[in-house]
């Protein structure tokens, strides 16, 4: 889950392929909402996207700084693995190694990061690794910067649903802690299915049916999804 202070206002944003989604996030008294949201696609913006999106963030009122922006789960590659240690230097020295076998581009084209989401057998745990190929992130990172805003983190679009969920059933979540909740979250041309379990995501995979495709042929997509 992204490690966000709890009463400190976001604004996330997420430059995707079809779509530009931009949403603040306020502290509350029973905690964090969103206030506000703006959806532009990406094909209908005229001129540079620097200048659409701080023109969006002039007319919203929005701040510039505590920026977290999500790179969209179908350009991203995620593995759960399972490693024979819990010395936190241990599993660093095993990732840097599975990070090689798992992309066939080189290391210096890539960048990774990943989260502890169980303890298996004794001795082993278990994680989820994210890598990203380095020019995706760099250039949505670039673009926010040329349109005046402060990134303060870049994080995987499956953990703004998992956040969403978090808050959202807090309730639920407590009472069934153990048990497995599935996600399906369906985007214009691919979908992210999720299973979160004990506050962790601990299944994630890309599908390339999205809402766009539902709408074309429903009974045809609905099948295959």
């Amino acid at each position: 889950m992204l490690s966000a202070d709890s009463k400190k206002s976001y604004v996330v944003v997420e430059i995707g392929n079809e779509w530009l989604k931009i949403a603040e996030s306020r502290h509350a008294p029973r905690g964090r909402c969103i206030t506000k949201v703006k959806y532009a696609r990406l094909a209908e913006i005229k001129g540079p996207l620097e200048e659409a999106i701080s023109k969006i963030f002039k007319e919203m009122k929005l701040e510039k700084h505590s920026i977290i922006t999500f790179i969209p789960r179908h350009l991203t590659n995620v593995r759960i693995l399972e490693l024979p240690s819990t010395n936190p230097k241990e599993i660093n020295d095993m990732v840097s190694l599975q990070v090689g076998k798992q992309t066939p581009y080189s290391k210096e084209e890539i960048t990774s990061a990943h989260d502890i989401i169980d303890t298996g057998k004794e001795g082993y745990i278990k994680i989820m690794l994210v890598i990203a190929r380095r020019n995706i992130v760099s250039e949505r990172i670039e673009t926010l910067e040329k349109s005046g805003l402060a990134v303060e983190k870049v994080a995987l679009s499956s953990e703004g649903v998992l956040d969403w969920f978090s808050i959202g059933y807090s309730s639920s979540i407590k009472q069934y802690y153990s048990q497995a909740f599935a996600i399906m979250d369906i985007d214009s041309n691919y979908s992210d299915f999720m299973v979160i379990r004990k506050g962790k995501m601990v299944f994630s995979r890309n599908i390339f049916i999205g809402a766009n495709n539902l709408t074309e042929d429903k009974i045809q997509w609905q099948d295959k999804l």
